[in-house]
């Protein structure tokens, strides 16, 4: 299961710097956050993620070799702000498309789902509201303070020309082969520079004069949530597209729309992909129980009638075979 979300004070601070080839291992990278995360584009996956921990704000920086469907909970008492480095194309934020370099202002709690590019590296930076109220108003910033503070942001924001600049320098500052050590993070004052640093930086980004909310579900995002909740309350019974229309009341050409608006994949091709995350999680899971599975019977049961098309599917997402997945994981469960 995901990490549970926690506030930022119960972390020491620190420094981590992980790499790992599967989106659930990225997860435990994460820690503080509840997170959910599901390749959509095939390949295997490369992802790096470095997380620093301060006193009263988390900042990570997360770079991944495909698209990933991330579902977010943070804790209520936080704003994050998302500011993509580079990325291969635009990203969905609850059915709306977000286009690179435009930076994201999301309120804290459940966050809408993201649907990332195929490459992307991206920061973020959590911050305690509390602390945030403090730090704006004491540099003269109440305007800025009430307005994100009082309402629950969920925005996407006009880039100014120098914000990534500035964002970028100070992330590759901290994440380079010269970059932060654990010895710092000793010394209070170099905490509190640290946070100054950063919040100057992500704050740039928000002294624009147009931002576009990204609060509403759009229709197609919407019709494609339902379709997929449909797909994972049934294993056992697994919807074709033909269910899912009648059940939705949809036409296919509907569908298809709304699976293309909300996510720019279509309809088959999505529920698939989710599909074989089902099934990678579970063989993930008994590996970790050293139970030996049938690959077929959990395969069958997410609706994969055809075994040599389904380890095709499996291995073009993850670029392996569902039983190197189970021997590998297995094998790790030992080790561990």
């Amino acid at each position: 299961m995901p990490p549970e979300s926690q506030p930022l004070q119960t972390f020491a601070p620190r420094f981590v710097l992980r790499q790992s080839e599967d989106a659930l291992d990225q997860v435990k990278s994460l820690g503080g956050w509840k997170i959910r995360l599901q390749q959509l584009s095939p390949g295997r996956l490369k992802a790096e993620v470095a997380g620093l921990h301060l006193d009263n704000i988390q900042f990570i920086r997360e770079r991944t070799t495909q698209a990933l469907l991330k579902e977010v909970e943070t804790g209520d008492d936080q704003i994050v702000f998302s500011q993509p480095l580079q990325a291969s194309g635009p990203g969905y934020v609850n059915g709306h498309m977000i286009g690179y370099p435009d930076p994201c202002l999301l309120g804290g709690g459940i966050l809408p789902s993201i649907r990332t590019p195929q490459y992307l590296d991206v920061a973020s930076l959590a911050v305690d509201k509390a602390h945030l109220l403090r730090w704006l108003t004491e540099l003269g910033e109440s305007e800025l303070a009430d307005t994100l503070i009082s309402k629950r942001q969920l925005a996407c924001l006009q880039l100014e020309p120098t914000s990534l600049s500035i964002v970028k320098d100070v992330s590759l500052q901290l994440c380079g082969d010269s970059g932060i050590t654990e010895r710092v993070l000793d010394f209070e004052q170099c905490r509190r520079t640290l946070e100054d640093d950063l919040l100057h930086a992500f704050m740039r980004s928000l002294r624009v004069s147009r931002r576009r909310s990204l609060t509403s579900l759009t229709l197609q995002r919407r019709l494609a949530d339902r379709a997929r909740e449909l797909v994972l309350a049934c294993p056992d019974a697994a919807p074709t597209i033909s269910d899912l229309c009648r059940q939705l009341g949809v036409s296919r050409r509907s569908l298809q729309d709304g699976f293309q608006g909300a996510f720019g994949l279509a309809p088959t091709q999505f529920l698939r992909v989710v599909r074989l995350n089902a099934v990678r999680r579970e063989l993930r899971a008994l590996a970790g129980n050293s139970v030996q599975p049938s690959i077929g019977d959990i395969a069958a049961r997410w609706g994969f009638w055809h075994w040599s098309r389904f380890t095709s599917y499996y291995r073009g997402l993850f670029g392996e075979l569902p039983s190197e997945t189970f021997r590998r994981f297995g094998a790790r469960a030992k080790r561990d």
